[in-house]
């Protein structure tokens, strides 16, 4: 069966910033591509080409977005999340509509600090799908679902415009090392922080190199308060969101994820593509994609790996050259919305054994 309609569930979309936004921009966009109707739902944002937002809370969300699947009755109802409201709205418009084929795809790994009840909820709805998708294998091991729930790993692409960026411009390598993300969950600001006191210890050797931190939000005071402790104002910026993130990384000599937890971040993906070194914690799908001194430089999470894994690549212009040049064919031939969407085509339509 080739599908001719797919509805996307999502907890977001733009002008909300993460990967889920992006995630589901880029598929939507690939769907369509194959000649796909597409509509999107989302809970939160703003309406726009792609999504219609549902306001008034997740209860609102399941009534609302059950109503436009039974509407428009999808051959696929393709959720993103594991929010157990974008679950209850997939497995009721399926109930509603029998022939539908329902999957999910989780970006993030699961909450250790999340209640049991709901957890329970999830896990017993995830069985009357078709199928639960990771962005990493970690992910999926981490998970623990049972396997009477079909589970694949797929992993995500490169954005369609930092992959013309990086065809098309050639930059102005600048002494800067930058990361993007979103300053909200622990894990992930851990490893900003991190990155802050290895970057205060091993710039005393590099006057030249700046630091910049490229993402918002409730996380971010403690950022600008560690890097006020260590007076390291005007050598480690944070500009926040900014219009144009693919000129920043593309700009840079270094982009560094470091981070304690992951799916499989798109700006690492992007970084990649447009010819920027990496640098990264093996956490999520990043030693999926990221070769050790092959396609990036891989270090573990702790102040004395990263202060060494810098100061190789803050040395060596040609190591550094050598990286971008690997991670960028490999992007660019291996990792494409393309490869994706048809992977989830093919997971989703597939026969249970």
């Amino acid at each position: 069966m080739k599908p001719q309609r797919i509805a996307l569930l999502s907890p977001y979309t733009n002008p909300i910033t993460g990967g889920i936004s992006s995630y589901t921009r880029e598929l939507s966009a690939a769907y369509v591509q194959r000649g796909i109707s597409c509509i999107g739902i989302a809970a939160a944002g703003e309406s726009n080409s792609n999504f219609t937002v549902v306001p008034g809370g997740k209860l609102v969300f399941c009534f609302r977005a059950l109503r436009s699947l039974t509407k428009w009755e999808p051959d696929i109802i393709h959720g993103h999340s594991q929010h157990w409201y974008i679950i209850l709205a997939g497995l009721l418009g399926k109930l509603l509509n029998p022939s539908a084929h329902l999957l999910f795809t989780f970006h993030t790994p699961p909450d250790s600090t999340s209640n049991g009840a709901i957890d329970s909820l999830v896990r017993s709805l995830l069985r009357f799908s078709d199928g639960v998708v990771f962005v990493s294998r970690e992910m999926r091991d981490l998970a623990h679902l049972p396997p009477s729930i079909r589970q694949a790993v797929i992993l995500a692409a490169p954005e369609r415009l930092a992959v013309s960026q990086g065809m098309d411009h050639q930059w102005v390598k600048r002494p800067n090392i930058v990361f993007v993300g979103p300053l909200v969950w622990p894990q992930k600001v851990a490893g900003v922080l991190m990155l802050v006191d290895a970057f205060a210890e091993i710039s005393r050797s590099f006057p030249d190199w700046r630091l910049i931190i490229i993402g918002d939000g409730p996380l971010r005071p403690s950022v600008e308060s560690r890097v006020g402790q260590l007076r390291l104002s005007g050598r480690v910026v944070l500009k926040g969101f900014v219009e144009s993130v693919f000129d920043e990384i593309g700009s840079a000599e270094i982009y560094a994820h470091i981070s304690l937890q992951e799916g499989l971040p798109l700006a690492l993906l992007d970084a990649m593509v447009i010819g920027t070194a990496v640098i990264a914690t093996p956490v999520g799908g990043i030693p999926e994609v990221i070769r050790h001194v092959q396609t990036g430089f891989l270090v573990e999470p702790n102040n004395d790996s990263l202060v060494a894994g810098l100061g190789r690549l803050m040395r060596d212009w040609k190591l550094r050259e050598t990286l971008a040049a690997a991670a960028k064919e490999y992007g660019s031939k291996h990792l494409s919305w393309d490869k994706v969407a048809e992977q989830h085509l093919r997971f989703a339509v597939e026969e249970r054994p």
